[in-house]
């Protein structure tokens, strides 16, 4: 009896030890078991596949992000540029003021703009008779003829024809329109010609000088109508014409819509 008690304690001593050593071995020795093994073999193929269709898919969404990114980017660098390119209109007005001759740079005083009105836009009329403005001032309030309308440093017209409460203004864009220019990067020089349209012409410009698309066109004084140092157009496209070039100049302001401008004396 008590060589079988020891034999059993015995066996159950060594149970003891090797579930032990099992524990300790899983505790800091793990290695994956039968289990883990065939459940990684059954589980590799499906993840293979898994992976096989969502990267595509995955790279799809990417690259249709970046490309929705870059449209808004372009988007907003077509804004910037059109507000850069207002910009540089006015700085190469500026500079061309600066630099031509000190008549233009000295427009301001040699021009008495401190009586310069303020006139509302009554009505407008674009035909073949001609493009005019009339506007809410006349002899009551020292409208006189050839006073000449401008707005944002841009010719607009010039007054033709002066009632007792109301003008008329023959517009740029007018036949009777006819300017003595300069072109401020080629500094070429010619006469703007108005035609009853919204394209007048530059006119008169020899072949063997420069022209520029979006050059801007400047009045230089010359005739004593029209005062120097004053925009009144780009240059939208032009060609050679026997011996002189002839070029379409794109008005500066909307004349259709525009609601309000300043009248000013020479």
């Amino acid at each position: 009896m008590d060589q079988q008690f020891g034999l059993k304690d015995w066996l159950v001593g060594f149970f003891m030890i090797l579930l032990f050593s099992f524990m300790i071995n899983r505790l800091f020795f793990f290695s994956p078991g039968a289990a883990e093994v065939t459940s990684s073999y059954i589980l590799y193929p499906a993840i293979k596949i898994q992976k096989f269709f969502t990267d595509p898919i995955a790279r799809y969404f990417a690259k249709k992000t970046d490309v929705n990114t870059l449209q808004e980017k372009i988007s907003n660098l077509s804004i910037e540029n059109q507000d850069l390119q207002a910009t540089v209109i006015s700085l190469k007005a500026t500079i061309n003021f600066e630099s031509a001759t000190q008549e233009i740079r000295d427009y301001k005083q040699k021009y008495d703009f401190s009586n310069q009105k303020i006139v509302q836009v009554l009505m407008r009329s674009f035909d073949d008779s001609g493009h005019f403005f009339w506007v809410d001032a006349g002899s009551n309030k020292g409208v006189s003829i050839n006073m000449i309308a401008i707005y944002k440093n841009s010719i607009i017209g010039r007054v033709i024809q002066v009632n007792s409460l109301y003008s008329k203004i023959a517009l740029i864009t007018d036949k009777r329109s006819k300017i003595a220019v300069s072109c401020t990067q080629t500094k070429s020089v010619g006469i703007y010609e108005g035609h009853n349209n919204f394209e007048p012409t530059l006119e008169f410009v020899p072949h063997y000088k420069t022209l520029e698309e979006n050059d801007l066109v400047i009045s230089t004084g010359q005739g004593l109508v029209y005062p120097s140092g004053f925009a009144v157009g780009k240059i939208k496209r032009f060609e050679i014409q026997d011996v002189a070039y002839q070029a379409i100049i794109e008005p500066l302001i909307n004349l259709d819509h525009l609601e309000f401008c300043y009248l000013v004396s020479l």
